[in-house]
Parts: structure tokens; sequence; C-alpha cells
């Protein structure tokens, strides 16, 4: 069966991508903010809250991430790459746009040795955990579909 997207899963992976990234970042300015502030212009406001140039930062990255995995994962854009090969090239996308608005929204000193560690750390988890994320429900989709056949083979011999 062949899937055929819409802006409307587009949008759904977006806000789903910026909805993650909020809570994330509500998390972090809860427990760091008052500190943070003085560090990344991501915390502006501190402790207060989450300033409204952020979420929209945020919203941007979240389409350029989407963005990017469409472009990278949908077979009418690059057709034969391997799997490896798509998502090495989609994370570099996606890290020098990481980069690019580092330099040009101030997220952090540019030449701060520890930002630059705690962003490639922070990163590399969010890589981790998504990428663990998509094992998971591929295996559980995959396994859902071999039933289902499974069933259908069933069916037709009865």
């Amino acid at each position: 069966m062949i899937e055929k997207r819409t802006i409307f899963d587009f949008l759904e992976k977006v806000f789903l991508t910026y909805g993650v990234s909020v809570v994330i970042f509500v998390v972090i300015t809860y427990f760091t903010g008052a500190d943070a502030n003085e560090i990344s212009t991501l915390f502006v406001l501190g402790a207060e809250g989450i300033a409204l140039s952020t979420l929209t930062q945020l919203l941007a990255m979240s389409v350029i991430i989407v963005a990017t995995r469409y472009l990278f994962f949908t077979d009418r854009v690059i057709q034969n790459m391997s799997i490896l090969k798509r998502t090495i090239g989609m994370l570099g996308v996606i890290i020098v746009f990481m980069v690019i608005f580092i330099k040009l929204f101030g997220w952090f000193a540019w030449n701060r040795l520890d930002a630059w560690i705690g962003f490639v750390v922070s990163f590399g988890v969010c890589v981790l955990f998504s990428t663990v994320f998509s094992i998971i429900r591929e295996k559980y989709e995959n396994r859902k579909m071999s039933k289902a056949l499974e069933k259908l083979k069933e069916d037709r011999e009865n």
C-alpha cells in the first residue's frame, strides 16, 4: 500500500516536533532558566517563561527538521540511497541549520566550548532517543503487519 502524504501529514509532524521541543524547553527553563538567561538568548526570560522569539525560532527549526526528513526519506526526491546515507545526510543538513541558528540568533556564545559540548551532547541524546523510538515503532508496525498477513492467509485458506 502506497502512503499518500498531504500538507496535513507535514503539519502534523511539524507540530509534533514543535510540541516536544517546547516541552523540553519548559523543563529546562523550570530547572535552569534563572541561570541560563545569562548564557543563552533561548532563555532570555529566565525562569519566568519562554520568549515569543524563542518559540518562533523553535517553530522554524521544527519546519526545517520535518522538511529535511521529507527530503531525505521520500523516494520522490532521493531514490537510490541507503538508509544510513539518508540519515547522515539529514542529520548533516539539520546540524548546518542549527549552527546557522546558533550564530544568527545568538543561542549561545560562539566561542564557549562548554556551550558547544552541551549542544553536541543534547543533540546526540535527542538523536539517540529519536532513533530508539523509531526502531521500536517500526518493529511494532512490522509485527502488526505480519499478524494481519497471517490472518489474511488463514482467511483465504478457509
